[in-house]
């Protein structure tokens, strides 16, 4: 993922290296954001990865900032119809290709701050 300008400036993303590692997966996509929101991360194949409204305590995310590589692993044991989906043949070659996401995991505890400093 690759931070906006925006981005970097949010007190949820801004933490976090200007590109970061996420885990991905997902068959709707954003394509146009409504006219009051702020793009905060893009990838290479989805533009709008992340953004957020400024007048409200609203985040949006097309990434799984609740997962981390072992909890992606745990979900494809369960449901080993999606690996290939993933581009993988197996779980161990899934486990090869997919890398810690160390920064995106701290997204969601910041966003609780944020939240809650909003109520």
């Amino acid at each position: 993922m690759q931070l906006t300008a925006a981005g970097q400036e949010n007190p949820v993303f801004g933490p976090m290296s200007e590109r970061f590692q996420a885990i991905s997966g997902h068959e709707d996509i954003v394509t146009a954001l409504p006219t009051e929101a702020t793009l905060l991360a893009s990838s290479e194949l989805v533009r709008n990865e992340a953004f957020c409204f400024s007048d409200k305590p609203i985040y949006c995310t097309q990434f799984h900032p609740e997962l981390n590589r072992e909890s992606l692993l745990d979900r494809m044991r369960k449901y080993p119809a999606y690996i290939p989906l993933a581009g993988a043949s197996t779980l161990e070659e899934l486990a090869a290709m997919t890398p810690e996401t160390t920064e995106a995991e701290g997204i969601l505890h910041r966003f609780m701050d944020e939240a809650v400093a909003a109520i």
